[in-house]
């Protein structure tokens, strides 16, 4: 009687709770926001840990085996010191290099679609083809450029006081990250030793075993895909060199983004090129397309089965649905990692209804 009598207490205090949260919900909500922006830092030092331990690992074992042993603490700061000077670099790279190239594509493009788009109207007119909507359209979105553009430079003190209120979260999120970067064997073994202590020894264990099969698969991907990304940027650079097509860079860098877009992700670069290159002539369209086409195959039928592979473990539609709901959701971020997610639990679920169906077998 006792225990059913407790039981109906906790289902009260259940139920009175929830009414309550639901009768103060934006309370809850402010609240629950205020504390999200106080721990702002750390879940930000721990997705930087998260991408940056991928290239660590991997110079660690370089490191381990080039040294014949394992010298534990210096083999550790190594490894963070060498990706440390890869990021900067790269940074570098894309800060002298990169955007500098891109910026005047995009400039040279815009520059010429105003000449080029009243040009095609003309012609469609001639054609019997009313371009009235299609006019009115770009002068929409031509002014909303403009005046987006002069809104943002009217409140250049406002941004600027915004992206300094950023600055500070931003570098207590990189010394969170380093910490936990130089001190990850540790970390994850008091973890697991949190979880044995308060959970059930097989929860604890099923948790333990999703926390590694996922950075495993995040792992995997982040660096095939990465790999993968540069190799198909670099071909798509050179092909356009190749056939003398204009916005090289800029086609090759968007097809590199892309490339993290499963499946529709080259559907968008091939339409935006192809785009592109019609301000300059419909011929060197038709030619991007068809360049576009063919290193897209090359890509597809010899280095992404060798460079990814099945890496994810994913079927093409599950992969596309955990793109587009952590894109929805968290944007870029979640793109990259809804994926190896939407991976990890797949395979528990998978392994679960195995285990299942083998004990209905056995009874």
């Amino acid at each position: 009687m006792e225990s059913r009598t407790k039981q109906n207490l906790i289902l009260v205090i259940i139920g009175v709770t929830l009414f309550v949260a639901l009768e103060h919900l934006n309370v809850i909500w402010a609240a629950a926001a205020h504390f999200g922006s106080l721990l702002l830092p750390v879940f930000m030092g721990a997705i930087l840990a998260l991408f940056l331990s991928v290239p660590m690992n991997g110079i660690e074992r370089g490191l381990r085996r080039a040294m014949h042993r394992d010298s534990g603490r210096l083999t550790q700061t190594l490894s963070l010191l060498v990706t440390i000077l890869a990021i900067v670099c790269v940074l570098v790279l894309v800060v002298t290099i990169v955007i500098p190239a891109v910026s005047a594509s995009v400039t040279s493009a815009f520059a010429l679609a105003q000449v080029k788009v009243p040009q095609y109207l003309a012609l469609l007119e001639q054609y019997g083809y009313s371009t009235e909507w299609i006019s009115g359209e770009f002068n929409t979105l031509a002014q909303q450029t403009l005046d987006a553009l002069r809104g943002n430079a009217g409140n250049i003190a406002g941004t600027i006081a915004s992206v300094l209120g950023k600055v500070g979260s931003g570098i207590i999120g990189i010394v969170i990250s380093l910490y936990l970067l130089m001190n990850k064997d540790k970390l994850a073994r008091h973890a697991a030793m949190v979880a044995h202590a308060y959970l059930r020894g097989d929860w604890a264990d099923r948790l333990c075993a999703f926390a590694a099969r996922f950075h495993r698969t995040f792992a995997k991907f982040l660096t095939g895909q990465s790999i993968e990304a540069v190799i198909l940027g670099a071909l798509m650079f050179v092909a356009f060199l190749i056939v003398r097509l204009p916005y090289a860079g800029l086609i090759a860098i968007l097809t590199a983004v892309c490339s993290f877009i499963p499946y529709i992700g080259a559907f968008l670069a091939c339409g935006t090129g192809t785009l592109l290159t019609l301000m300059e002539s419909p011929v060197q369209a038709l030619v991007c397309l068809c360049t576009f086409l063919l290193v897209q195959f090359i890509e597809g039928q010899f280095i992404y089965p060798r460079v990814v592979g099945s890496s994810v473990g994913l079927s093409p539609l599950l992969t596309l649905l955990a793109a587009l709901i952590g894109g929805k959701l968290f944007g870029l971020l979640g793109l990259i990692t809804f994926i190896p997610i939407g991976a990890v639990l797949y395979g528990a679920f998978r392994d679960c209804t195995l285990q299942r169906l083998r004990e209905k077998k056995r009874q």
